[in-house]
C-alpha cells in the first residue's frame, strides 16, 4: 500500500579545510514521496550485492540530484539505486549498505 512520507535527501560535499585536510558538508533538504513496498525481485537483486533492501520511494524528478543518502523515519539509508521511466516521477530505491550507519 503505498503511503506519503517525508523524506530528507542528504548531499555530501568534499572540501579541503584551511589546513589542508580533508572535510566533508552535508546538506539536506526535505521532500515529499510515495514509500512503496520493494518487490521480492529487488530485495533479492540487492541481497546479492549486500544490500539491505528497504524502501521504495517515488519522489518528482526535478526534486532528486544525485544526493547518496536519505533520512526516513529517523533512519539513515543509502539511495543505492534509481529508476526513472519517462514522466514526472523518479524512484528511489533505499537500503542499508557498508559506510552508512
Amino acid at each position: 500500500m503505498d503511503q506519503l512520507v517525508n523524506l530528507t535527501l542528504i548531499k555530501i560535499t568534499e572540501t579541503v579545510d584551511d589546513i589542508g585536510e580533508p572535510a566533508k558538508t552535508e546538506t539536506s533538504v526535505t521532500i515529499r514521496g510515495t514509500k512503496q513496498s520493494v518487490t521480492r525481485d529487488e530485495w533479492f537483486s540487492a541481497y546479492k550485492a549486500d544490500i539491505q533492501a528497504k524502501y521504495r520511494i517515488k519522489v518528482y524528478e526535478f526534486e532528486y540530484h544525485d544526493e547518496p543518502e536519505a533520512i526516513l523515519n529517523g533512519e539513515r539509508l543509502a539511495i543505492y539505486r534509481t529508476f526513472y521511466n519517462g514522466g514526472d516521477y523518479i524512484e528511489l530505491y533505499l537500503g542499508k549498505k557498508g559506510g552508512v550507519q
